[in-house]
């Protein structure tokens, strides 16, 4: 029974590794763009270099996407287990999946982070009903596989798992365990792990959500003016032009200079900035949307 987070800490953390040597985000270059907003007659963008996997690793990954997905479920199930812990009442030394599952399709559960997503922790709640069928025959050696990846035949609904779907099952157990690690659900989070439940919504069956793609976080670099004792920019406005520069993407990190001054620059979050249009701020004073 898994009750704290140290103990989903430890009780997860090959899986965690096997999946981020799988994810996309090891794949991927780690240099952002960088989008300079300073005058918007002549924005300058930076583009980041692109890398690529060699076709062994692709190919590895593609053999053992079964069992990879079958290392996501485990995370779900264990990330379940953990929220019903907290429910409180009698504590069981085992959860056994069906009862997990009644849980689950009456979304229950008390986890810091996640099940005070009234997005997220539905649909997670819902896929890993959905998936249980896919779970018993991999564990059981019953699961039949097309040419294109898919799991087929399934005994129950849905009777089909596309590779795209267990491959965003990897990314979403992925990103749940952090977020369920550092215990809370940031504006970012919710648009990431939103992008990976709209492609799983087949499973879910619920509305898709609002979500940007994972990636990189772009950075965007904004100036910000002295207001009296304090500084001030357009949040939202800065929001709405990146994302119309980068489609697709709705999280970047932001850089603020403080226009006319040798204080070092701001850096925040720039989709969390944007809830409040024009931002007031003192740069000694940490607000939630900054970053260190």
């Amino acid at each position: 029974m898994i009750s704290t987070v140290e103990e989903f800490d430890d009780s997860t953390s090959l899986e965690r590794r096997m999946l981020e040597w799988a994810s996309p985000r090891s794949r991927r270059s780690k240099t952002p763009t960088r989008t300079d907003l300073r005058g918007l007659q002549n924005i300058s963008v930076g583009l980041s270099g692109v890398s690529t996997s060699d076709s062994d690793r692709l190919e590895a990954l593609e053999e053992f996407r079964p069992l990879l997905f079958g290392t996501a479920w485990k995370i779900l199930d264990l990330l379940l287990e953990y929220a019903l812990d907290g429910l409180g009442g009698p504590k069981l030394k085992r959860w056994p999946i069906e009862a997990k599952r009644r849980h689950a399709k009456s979304f229950a559960g008390a986890l810091p982070g996640l099940t005070g997503t009234k997005g997220i922790w539905p649909r997670l709640c819902l896929v890993y009903d959905a998936t249980v069928e896919a779970r018993n025959a991999l564990v059981h050696r019953r699961l039949e596989v097309d040419a294109s990846g898919s799991f087929v035949n399934l005994a129950a609904s849905p009777s089909t798992i596309t590779a795209v779907e267990q491959e965003a099952m990897q990314g979403f157990a992925l990103y749940c365990s952090e977020v369920a690690l550092r215990q809370i659900c940031r504006t970012r989070d919710e648009l990431i792990l939103g992008c990976y439940l709209n492609t799983l919504a087949n499973l879910h069956r619920l509305p898709l959500l609002p979500s940007s793609v994972e990636s990189v976080p772009g950075i965007v670099v904004v100036d910000a003016e002295r207001h009296e004792s304090r500084w001030v920019f357009d949040a939202q406005k800065a929001y709405e032009k990146a994302k119309s520069i980068h489609p697709g993407c709705s999280i970047f990190d932001l850089e603020i200079h403080l226009h006319g001054s040798t204080l070092p620059p701001v850096r925040g979050e720039l989709e969390s900035a944007a809830q409040v249009g024009v931002r007031s701020f003192d740069p000694a004073v940490v607000e939630p949307w900054m970053m260190p």
